[in-house]
């Protein structure tokens, strides 16, 4: 019985030895499963918590780091041109916190992962020849690293990527982690951008309607002026006739004339102010007309700003006024220069595109259709939301070119950020048959 005795705590000890290594392997495998779950379980009750967009995108940078151990991680967001922002939305880094730039791989394996469609991982950065190398302080010189699409409303939002210090440290399951992620993410997007296109079409609309409002009641107001002045300066200079020179009453009439004439040049300004004077529309290719016009451009935009042209040649023609255009132009190259002191880049491109019936439900006034696009983009220091919101306001710098775009039959469209620059995109109808 003894022996026996003996033998079976032997055996229960060598059973234990032969399995101690795989249950703490087991056991360190379920404790990374727990982070992970409880990371997204934190992530989603922030979310539905109605965290602001940025707090909540710094946390979850800095849950995913925590949860995997990871070197870097970082949110990009997709801008409306089709490429990844100069900097990172969110960025976290366990051994120096919050970060504005993630290293070049990181950035890199973003890229890639737009570029594709798809989630991209890499075993061992020191194995890829896809990579730019990293400079000294952007990320690890070797290891590996992930990066994976996380949805939007309508197309990608942007990427959500992470590195790690040693290879093969991204298998399936820290794939399958981060998608989760970016799914509670893209969920908040999808609810946030839901609640926000109501809002923002009632918004717009109310803001539509009282530029339109304030714009139609400064025309009327100007031309009534306009008219009145006329018919004074008109009849002062037939009173002026009867009354020669050095009679009494010739200079008062004179000065009658000089200050309706004042007054007249002053009705004119007024309604220019808000794109409201006569229009003469007509058929014509809006990439011939800005290639005119780019002398005139670069000179308004001055030394310091770089103009850049890409024209399409097989972009449509449009029905408007040639000499209203060239005044939006115009305009929007002085607010250019204006706002790029330091210098930068100005880009117009033309484009043919199609405005569908969702896009014109979420964007009051305009039709769908096809359209032509003019598209200028700067790298300038770019505008917060207050700023953009009273860009065209009635009586500003941009007023009439509100006002000469929608009396066009078209729309205006602006993309800022601070830092990030402005993309203002022009919509006119396209005639039809181009």
């Amino acid at each position: 019985m003894r022996w026996i005795q003996k033998k079976i705590a032997t055996g229960l000890s060598f059973l234990r030895r032969g399995l101690g290594g795989s249950l703490a392997r087991l056991e360190s495998e379920l404790q990374r499963r727990s982070r992970q779950q409880a990371a997204v379980a934190e992530i989603a009750l922030a979310a539905l918590g109605g965290a602001p967009f940025d707090e909540l995108l710094d946390r979850i940078v800095r849950i995913v780091a925590e949860a995997l151990s990871c070197e870097e991680c970082a949110v990009f967001e997709l801008r409306p041109e089709g490429f990844l922002g100069d900097r990172a939305v969110a960025a976290w880094r366990p051994t120096g916190g919050e970060v504005a730039s993630p290293g070049i791989r990181l950035r890199t394996l973003a890229e890639l992962a737009i570029r594709s469609s798809a989630t991209v991982v890499v075993e061992d950065f020191a194995r890829e020849t896809r990579f730019a190398a990293a400079a000294p302080g952007e990320g690890p010189a070797a290891g590996g690293g992930v990066a994976v699409i996380v949805p939007g409303a309508a197309g990608p939002f942007g990427v959500l990527g992470a590195l790690a210090a040693r290879p093969g440290e991204f298998g399936a399951r820290e794939v399958g982690f981060l998608q989760s992620v970016a799914d509670v993410l893209a969920a908040w997007i999808r609810r946030r951008v839901a609640e926000e296109s109501l809002e923002s079409r009632r918004e717009v609309s109310d803001r539509a309607g009282r530029m339109e409002v304030v714009g139609r009641l400064a025309g009327t107001v100007a031309g009534d002026f306009g008219d009145l002045f006329l018919a004074i300066e008109a009849a002062a200079a037939r009173l002026a006739e009867r009354v020669p020179p050095g009679q009494p009453g010739h200079v008062d009439l004179q000065e009658i004339r000089q200050a309706a004439e004042r007054a007249l040049r002053l009705a004119a300004e007024l309604l220019a102010s808000g794109g409201w004077q006569p229009l003469e529309p007509r058929v014509l290719d809006l990439g011939s007309l800005v290639q005119d016009l780019a002398p005139d451009l670069r000179q308004a935009l001055g030394e310091q700003v770089l103009l850049v042209l890409k024209l399409d040649p097989g972009t449509g023609t449009v029905l408007a006024d040639p000499g209203a255009l060239a005044k939006v132009l115009s305009l929007l190259a002085s607010h250019t220069r204006g706002a790029m002191s330091s210098g930068g880049h100005l880009v117009l491109q033309t484009s043919n595109v199609e405005l569908d019936s969702d896009y014109a439900r979420n964007h009051p006034g305009v039709v769908p259709g096809p359209h032509v696009l003019l598209t200028l983009t700067d790298t300038g220091p770019g505008m917060d939301p207050a700023a953009r919101s009273r860009l065209f306001d009635p009586f500003t710098p941009l007023a009439p070119v509100y006002g000469i775009v929608r009396r066009s039959g078209g729309h205006i469209r602006v993309y800022s950020e601070p830092g990030l620059g402005t993309t203002m995109k022009i919509f006119l109808p396209r005639v039809a048959g181009d």
